[in-house]
């Protein structure tokens, strides 16, 4: 293991994480926004604790497809273990998307140095055959907003 390795082995945080707020989520991230937060998203139905959202975004920007998977034990906080959030950036191609993941069932060929938290773009359905990145920070929704409003920003879409 290289020391780099190591370093993100022992500093970079991991789960718990606490589940979305999506009332704050609607109010702080208005300004890209377009419309309310919907219940269930490409995947299908909002059902605890398998929590799905679909976040329109102004500007052309697409939409946000959130999946969190929640923790619920009793006498214990609520916490996400797993999450996909997938930004399909373009509406016309829908294998077109951002995605962002914490997931634990994929083989170790496939892990870049943040392990199970990565990021992938290929537009290919088959998700198994994508390369990984490393995701040391787009770990929670807002997180995921704040790197598609720069992306708003840079690309011009955002006025």
């Amino acid at each position: 293991m290289s020391r780099y390795s190591e370093y993100v082995e022992k500093h970079v945080p991991r789960p718990p994480i606490v589940p979305t707020d999506w009332d704050y989520v609607c109010k702080e991230f208005d300004d890209i926004i377009d419309g309310d937060i919907i219940d269930g998203n490409k995947e299908g139905r909002d059902r605890y604790p398998q929590v799905r959202k679909m976040i329109r975004i102004k500007y052309g920007g697409g939409a946000l497809h959130a999946s969190e998977y929640i923790q619920d034990r009793r006498n214990v906080a609520p916490c996400v273990i797993q999450f996909e959030y997938d930004w399909q950036y373009d509406q016309g191609n829908p294998e077109a998307s951002w995605k962002f993941h914490y997931d634990t069932y994929h083989p170790q060929h496939y892990w870049p140095a943040t392990k199970h938290f990565h990021q992938h773009d290929q537009p290919n359905p088959l998700k198994t055959n994508h390369g990984r990145t490393s995701n040391f920070a787009a770990r929670d929704v807002c997180a995921v907003l704040e790197t598609i409003r720069v992306a708003l920003r840079v690309s011009g879409k955002l006025p």
